[in-house]
């Protein structure tokens, strides 16, 4: 379908021809029928325009643009949520390896800032990691995992650190 053309109801559009018809047939007479039929004639070109305007908005709703628009105002309203990531992007310069033609980040986990309030959280694990399986005896402690994550508290930020303990096999041989 062409931009700019409107499908009116088939009456209307008959009707719309007839009267231009009787305009033109009158516009050489010069009747006081003219009038009526040239204010008749004018409604109908503004019920027209006001079709095709409505077209036109339905298509740009239609096939037009889809993303959402962010102003300026709230773009900073956006950023009140990112504030632990502000915090260690200012203060953390990232590694580069330099390299013939062009500079490479160096990869890993970015490390968190070391002055940062520390919550640490012990996992020693249940009796069964605990236990040997042959003798029951209580197996030695031979290293552990550490993870760090960031805890968002509204107007504090705190490094979380996660140790869990890790067991390995006792000293008694199997049978």
């Amino acid at each position: 379908m062409e931009k700019g053309i409107v499908q009116l109801p088939r009456q209307r559009y008959e009707a719309l021809l007839q009267i231009e018809e009787a305009y033109q047939r009158l516009a050489t007479s010069g009747s006081a029928e003219e009038a009526t039929l040239a204010l008749q004639y004018q409604k109908l070109q503004q019920d027209y325009k006001r079709l095709q305007e409505q077209y036109a908005t339905l298509q740009r709703y239609i096939f037009g643009r889809k993303r959402e628009k962010v102003r300026r105002e709230d773009e900073d309203q956006l950023q009140l949520f990112n504030e632990a990531e502000a915090i260690v992007d200012r203060e953390k310069q990232e590694k580069s390896i330099v390299v013939k033609s062009h500079r490479r980040k160096k990869g890993g986990k970015k490390m968190l800032p070391d002055d940062l309030p520390v919550e640490v959280i012990e996992y020693e694990g249940d009796k069964s990691q605990k236990e040997c399986p042959c003798c029951g005896k209580e197996r030695p402690v031979i290293g552990e995992e550490r993870s760090e994550e960031l805890d968002v508290i509204p107007a504090r930020v705190q490094k979380k650190v996660i140790v869990k303990k890790k067991y390995g096999p006792c000293d008694v041989t199997p049978f």
